[in-house]
């Protein structure tokens, strides 16, 4: 028990924060059980104990001929005549996809062996029965909907239906054998010692240690490659040209791409051959500066890592509007670069051909060759070209006049669809909804054109926002930055 409470205590500066995000997050009220579900772990899984690549390596994938499954025949490609082929490794299954870095538990061979002898030299201890009932309730949680009591814990434990990815109770499923496999090496090592063979003792504990490693070392070691750090902790061109084209501007403007299906890493991905060979495939996919890298490079990306992660859903909505001309809500020609000029969007990253003449071009760099599909088939080549937003807007500035819209059950999306109406002028109004927070009623200031006066940044932290404004009549100050419950001005 108080191992538990200590636990918890440990625990909760990260789940209050967490959980106070989740109610503001597209996951507020609980995900579906579909959505919860979404990757099941099926019983022919936990092959992959014994075998971690029995369903294929993502990190190390081969070519061969492409096969059509209905007539047995090699696939050509229809420009050439020559037989496509394709890459396997990692044998994709539409009909029950796996994720074989989530779904992989294995603890090696011979802990699964000293778990088995734990469990029969030690079942009559009441510690042995407890491991096993964790490590039974552990197998079926991880199983989902196929092993039952998933669907019981879904619906009657609070806050379950928070979480995505039963197959992370593997966790526990680990925790339970590998504390079983050390009961079992103890209880062997016992028996050995009670028949005064010491020695004997010791270099089996020696040995298992041995054998452990070198299986796990075998089957997994090659699974996370080490890199050269100096390459990727360097900035990219792009980061660099971004950095030079924004020189002095405090708080520095922000980047967007318009690769909303991640086109240039999966390209990357595949001409690598995973990730267990020669990376240089993956440095045109640097050049992205896509949200998890950004923040080594100093680089603000207003995007965001994936549409299923935790964030506030009015960040989420502004953040995907501004792929360009990719988000089906916003009316073709519009939206996308007034949302991008309203938040401080100032450079654009587009291997996809999407802005030219529309935005003066910064920097070209050279791409490479996409394959389309996972095959070998070759399309032309394609350029990684960063862009300028001449029409970006400041971080903050002074505007006119407001107006409010009506709260609705999507009420982020109901504000976007406003600023990304054809008309709608960033510097002559702001839009409010009501009852997103602010206190008291709003005042009634009359529309006017844009206000030229200044507003600079006295400080700027990750908590604190200190500005200077010159207002020449009343107003509202615009700041294009995250609103959070708790936040005042």
């Amino acid at each position: 028990a108080w191992g538990v409470l200590l636990g918890v205590l440990l625990a909760l500066p990260q789940l209050l924060p967490t959980y106070e995000l989740t109610n503001h997050s597209p996951r507020r009220g609980g995900l579906s059980l579909e959505q919860a579900t979404e990757w099941e772990y099926r019983f022919e899984h936990l092959r992959a104990f014994i075998r971690p690549a029995a369903f294929g390596d993502p990190g190390e994938l081969d070519e061969v001929p492409h096969v059509d499954p209905e007539t047995g025949r090699a696939v050509l490609d229809s420009r050439t005549g020559e037989p496509v082929r394709k890459l396997t490794g990692f044998e994709w299954d539409p009909e029950h996809p796996m994720l074989y870095w989530e779904m992989t538990g294995s603890v090696g061979l011979l802990p699964l062996a000293l778990a088995v002898c734990g469990a029969v030299l030690g079942f009559r201890g009441r510690a042995v029965r407890a491991l096993l009932v964790v490590l039974l309730l552990a197998v079926l949680l991880t199983l989902g909907e196929n092993g039952g009591l998933f669907y019981v814990f879904f619906h009657l434990v609070p806050g379950f239906d928070l979480f995505r990815f039963h197959s992370r109770f593997l966790l526990y499923v680990d925790l339970a054998l590998a504390v079983m496999a050390g009961v079992g090496l103890t209880l062997l090592v016992e028996r050995v010692a009670a028949a005064r063979r010491r020695a004997v003792g010791a270099a089996l504990v020696s040995l298992a240690l041995v054998v452990c490693f070198v299986d796990l070392f075998v089957q997994l070691g090659d699974h996370n490659p080490g890199i050269d750090s100096r390459q990727w902790g360097t900035p990219p061109p792009t980061a660099l040209r971004v950095a030079e084209a924004d020189e002095g501007r405090e708080p520095p403007s922000r980047i967007a791409t318009s690769d909303a299906e991640r086109v240039v890493f999966t390209n990357a991905y595949y001409r690598a051959r995973g990730w267990k060979g020669d990376l240089s495939p993956y440095e045109p996919a640097r050049l992205m500066v896509e949200p998890n890298l950004a923040l080594l490079y100093d680089v603000n990306n207003i995007q965001l890592y994936h549409p299923n992660e935790l964030y506030p859903s009015w960040m989420g909505d502004v953040s995907n509007l501004t792929f360009v001309a990719l988000d089906p809500r916003v009316p073709p020609g519009t939206g996308p670069s007034t949302i991008a000029s309203l938040f401080n969007v100032r450079f654009f990253i587009d291997p996809l051909d999407t802005l030219s003449g529309r935005y003066p071009v910064l920097a070209d760099f050279p791409g490479d060759v996409r394959i389309p599909g996972g095959t070998l088939v070759e399309s032309p080549p394609y350029r990684i070209r960063l862009h300028e937003n001449p029409d970006v807007l400041p971080r903050a500035f002074l505007v006119p006049h407001a107006r409010l819209v009506r709260e609705t059950e999507e009420r982020s999306i109901a504000s976007a669809r406003e600023i990304v109406a054809p008309g709608f002028d960033p510097r002559a109004e702001v839009v409010l909804v009501e009852g997103s927070g602010g206190t008291g009623p709003v005042p009634d200031l009359p529309p006017g054109p844009p206000i030229e006066a200044p507003v600079s940044f006295v400080e700027y932290g990750p908590r604190r926002v200190r500005l200077e404004v010159r207002a020449p009549r009343d107003c509202w100050l615009f700041l294009g930055d995250t609103w959070y419950p708790g936040w005042g001005a």
